[in-house]
């Protein structure tokens, strides 16, 4: 077998694994006989030869019979996936044409379209109403409303083709069925209008198709702080909803405390005046009397007046109510709302993204603006600002208190304004250029870093090998 491999010939694997047993029954022969000491040494010749020829041909047949497997196994993944692989390539330009921009911009174009068409259809439906009850729509109305909803089917079905699974478990998969609900409906109601009247008075729920323009919006970065604005809303509703109890909790402690004044003024034998009757005469006026006083509805000295007749304590108690809840109460739930978009621009990624690009662009932009600022006092002539400084006109600059306090700003030490400068200098030679100052300040800005430290101990390592090999 070992000959057939050096002529070239490839042996089945049963033919190499008869010969790798015959290998190992060779060498344990020799291990069992006894020879003389010339002997000895001529066997342990053959011992190594033996092992040396066996160890080759166990690689050869093993690497051999794993390259047989792999072409296998290659030949049927790809006549399996031959036809999934085609139909993906057959999606993927109809999803480049969905994601692409141009797509998106339509889309948002025609949203706006058809918000703007359904506040023309309901002001054009008022006036005719109120000229003449019985007045019909318009023709073109139907037209209209049924291109609408056909060109937004298409949008649904072209994306249902393009992502197929993904639009069910996307990362907008929420989104996806809002848009395909809003779809159903509308086609549900322009195929059932004419049979269901009733249905026409829900036609107000299209209203909401422009919710997806913050979605079109969530893609966009020129719409930054609008999105950051809309997401800030979206995370505060829970926030609102527990304010909201809590405003209620409160202005129903107040509510039950006025309306025991009230009946027991009345039952003291005083005829209860109509402001006292339209304002504390059941819970629901009375509650909605204590939130026209918190918020400027009405003038609250009036909405008093009643309890002041009653008595000073009540319009006292009053005016603490108003103070509790405008200077405690909405302040601190401002300043949950604030904390709560703070949060918002912190946890989301684009938003993340974005500021963070932003702060390192404008600082950036600060840093060239002091290079150039020293290049300038090193030159007169370089207008521009973009040769290289030196260490008299960098120390001269940083004596100034305001480069100082930015420095400083910035996490910038400029205690030792010539350990900073050589940290800047990375050619050596007594000069920096803008490159060499923007990103030398940038990596020393603030603390050491984790990656510095790791950096560092690299560094270690490589020295002490060179060390330990000299």
């Amino acid at each position: 077998a070992w000959h057939d491999e050096e002529r070239g010939l490839a042996p089945p694997p049963a033919a190499g694994l008869g010969a790798a047993a015959a290998g190992h029954q060779s060498l344990r022969r020799l291990d069992t006989m006894d020879f003389s000491e010339r002997g000895k040494e001529d066997a342990e010749k053959w011992r190594q030869v033996l092992r040396v020829n066996l160890t080759r041909r166990m690689k050869s047949q093993t690497s051999g019979t794993f390259h047989v497997l792999q072409h296998r196994f290659t030949t049927m993944l790809g006549q399996g996936s031959s036809s999934n692989s085609r139909s993906l390539n057959d999606s993927k330009p109809l999803e480049e044409l969905v994601t692409s921009q141009c797509f998106q911009i339509g889309i948002f174009m025609l949203i706006l379209v058809n918000a703007a068409f359904i506040g023309l259809q309901v002001n054009t439906q008022a006036n005719m109403v109120m000229i003449d009850p019985l007045a019909t729509d318009p023709a073109w109305f139907r037209v209209v409303n049924v291109m609408f909803v056909g060109i937004f089917a298409v949008e649904i079905i072209l994306r249902l083709v393009a992502f197929r699974c993904m639009f069910f478990c996307g990362p907008f998969w929420k989104w996806n069925l809002f848009d395909l609900a809003l779809v159903l409906y509308s086609v549900m109601d322009e195929c059932l209008s004419e049979r269901f009247e009733e249905m026409v008075y829900l036609r107000i729920v299209r209203i909401f198709r422009i919710v997806r323009v913050f979605r079109v919006i969530r893609m966009m970065s020129v719409f930054h702080e609008l999105r950051l604005m809309f997401c800030s809303i979206i995370s505060s509703l829970g926030a609102f909803c527990w304010a909201m109890v809590l405003l209620l909790a409160i202005m129903y402690f107040f509510t039950v405390i006025f309306m025991h004044a009230a009946i027991h003024d009345v039952r003291g034998g005083n005829p209860p005046s109509a402001a006292l009757r339209e304002s504390y005469g059941n819970i629901h006026n009375t509650m909605y009397t204590l939130l026209l006083a918190i918020s400027n509805g009405e003038d609250w000295n009036t909405l008093v007046q009643p309890l002041a007749d009653i008595s000073v304590w009540y319009q006292w108690l009053f005016g603490g109510y108003v103070v509790f809840i405008i200077i405690g109460v909405l302040n601190v739930l401002t300043s949950v709302f604030v904390e709560r978009a703070r949060e918002m621009n912190r946890l989301d990624r684009d938003l993340k993204v974005h500021s963070e690009l932003a702060q390192h662009t404008a600082t950036i932009a600060d840093l060239k603006g002091i290079f150039k600022e020293i290049a300038r006092q090193e030159n007169q002539e370089d207008h521009s600002g973009d040769g290289p400084i030196s260490w008299a006109n960098f120390h001269d600059y940083l004596q100034k208190e305001e480069v100082q306090a930015y420095l400083a700003t910035q996490q910038l030490d400029c205690s030792d304004a010539r350990e900073l400068f050589n940290l800047l200098d990375v050619n050596g030679d007594e000069s920096v250029s803008m490159e060499d100052f923007v990103m030398g300040c940038l990596k020393l800005k603030g603390q050491a870093k984790s990656a510095d430290m790791a950096t560092l101990l690299r560094e270690a390592r490589e020295n002490r090998r060179i060390t330990q090999r000299v």
